[in-house]
Formats: C-alpha cells, sequence, structure tokens
C-alpha cells in the first residue's frame, strides 16, 4: 500500500512510520489467511483420503474414521471462520492496527 504524503508527523509517529505499520499488518493478514487457505487443504486430503479407505475398515476402524472425520470438519469450519475475520480485517486494516498497536 503506497501512499504519497511525506513529511507529516501524528504526535510522535510519522506518516512513514504509520504506513510501514500497516503495511506489516496487511502482509501478518495475507500470511495468516494463507496458512489457514493451506491447513484447510490439507484437513481435506486427509478426509478424501480417508474415505476412499472406509470400504476395508472394521466396525472399530469406521468409529475412529469417524472421530478424525469430526475433528477434521471442526478443524476446518473454525478456520472458515478465522478466514472470514481475516477477510474483515484486510477489509479495514487500519481500523484492526490501530486497535491492536501496542
Amino acid at each position: 500500500m503506497v501512499v504519497k504524503n511525506s513529511g507529516i508527523t501524528y504526535g510522535e509517529i510519522s506518516y512513514e512510520d504509520e504506513q510501514r505499520h500497516l503495511d506489516d499488518v496487511v502482509d501478518e493478514i495475507t500470511t495468516n489467511a494463507d496458512r489457514l487457505l493451506d491447513a484447510n487443504k490439507k484437513s481435506s486430503e486427509k478426509i478424501t483420503s480417508l474415505v476412499s479407505d472406509i470400504r476395508y475398515m472394521d466396525n472399530e476402524q469406521r468409529r475412529d474414521y469417524r472421530s478424525q472425520r469430526a475433528s477434521l470438519d471442526n478443524t476446518i469450519s473454525d478456520n472458515k471462520k478465522k478466514l472470514l475475520a481475516t477477510k474483515k480485517i484486510k477489509a479495514n486494516p487500519i481500523l484492526w492496527a490501530h486497535r491492536h498497536r501496542l
């Protein structure tokens, strides 16, 4: 994100420092979204792998499968919620950055 307005200082923080901080926030948001998407992809691949093997499972293995499947489904669902929150943050990173500045 590039904004041309150098030399302005707000309080003790320069405009350039604010811009760098905002850019860092956007980068962090993008990295987090990429991690969540990758985790969901891996979980989906694991589910596909388990489904293809279910016909060869005995009852105990099927119970284990259902437990693993429920866990993977929960992980995917949680990650989707986090991705939605991440998209909202990315849509308005300035507000988020000011709320979370150390």
